[in-house]
């Protein structure tokens, strides 16, 4: 809890479980449109709580949701730790890069190898070095620098420098799926996303950072237990107050609304894994 408070500026301000002076801004959403209203108002009525903050001591009921927004600008880690701090000479953020492997020496990080726009590089640690390509990349890494089980590697041709059986193993994800009806009144934000609506949205975001084209309308939600046996929520709705399909290269909205149910503590495990010794090659996963 301390590293996370240090972290953020709460826009509701520093208490025992958020922070008020870090770098990552967090905003709590308008929720202005009715359809958000009723959402809550149904939550409390099925006998949910109406959560003041879920990211503090309690997390199950409705809530109205948080974001790393701040004066209509994406928050996103390189923004809050970067972008928005004093240079730092003991920084250096190379773009365009790729790693490729990592050296070992007694199972220490002696050197890191890069492809870079100017060619081929290697980089010796002098203290610490820092793992962080996500839950694909990060296993990728490691297993074509020979960190990983030892079968998996021989049979993607890489040498084995250290047989770590757990790389790789124990990938989750959640399971997500929409719920969608339409409404009987012209309440959703479809109304406001016509072709003039989008340009009037635009300008207003240019010119003064607010309005909808700050928000990701998912602005509501809730935490809950499907069962009273459980004794955390294991399941969460996100709701929009529109009918939206984003796929297949096209956006289609429609007067509505729609909600997310996702999975928040699925038992089944996949792997990720990779069968070619080349670096450019995509990983594999299951």
């Amino acid at each position: 809890l301390p590293y996370f408070k240090k972290a953020e500026t709460f826009d509701k301000g520093a208490n025992a479980y958020r922070g008020g002076s870090g770098p990552m801004r967090i905003e709590t959403c308008k929720a202005e449109n009715p359809l958000y209203h009723a959402f809550l108002r149904a939550g409390v009525e099925s006998g949910l709580k109406h959560v003041a903050d879920h990211n503090a001591y309690q997390q199950e009921g409705v809530h109205i949701t948080q974001r790393n927004v701040h004066d209509g600008i994406r928050w996103s880690t390189s923004q809050g730790y970067i972008h928005a701090q004093p240079r730092k000479p003991n920084l250096t953020v190379l773009t365009g890069a790729r790693v490729t492997g990592i050296e070992t020496s007694n199972k220490r990080v002696v050197r890191v190898a890069v492809t870079t726009k100017s060619g081929a590089q290697r980089f010796e640690p002098e203290r610490e070095t820092s793992l962080c390509g996500g839950a694909l990349n990060s296993p990728k890494l490691l297993l074509l620098s020979g960190i990983g089980p030892a079968e998996d590697l021989k049979n993607a041709g890489i040498a084995v420098k250290h047989h770590l059986p757990g790389v790789g193993r124990g990938l989750k994800d959640h399971v997500a799926a929409p719920v969608m009806y339409r409404a009987t009144k012209d309440v959703s934000a479809a109304k406001d996303l016509s072709t003039f609506g989008k340009a009037r949205i635009g300008l207003q975001w240019l010119l003064f950072k607010k309005g909808l084209g700050a928000t990701n309308f998912f602005e509501v939600g809730t935490f809950m237990r499907t069962r009273d046996e459980e004794a955390v929520p294991n399941v969460q709705f996100e709701f929009v107050p529109m009918l939206g399909e984003f796929q297949h290269g096209n956006v289609k909205l429609e007067n509505g609304f729609q909600y997310f149910l996702s999975l928040m503590r699925p038992k089944s495990e996949g792997r990720v894994w990779v069968d070619s010794a080349d670096p450019a090659a995509a990983p594999k996963f299951v």
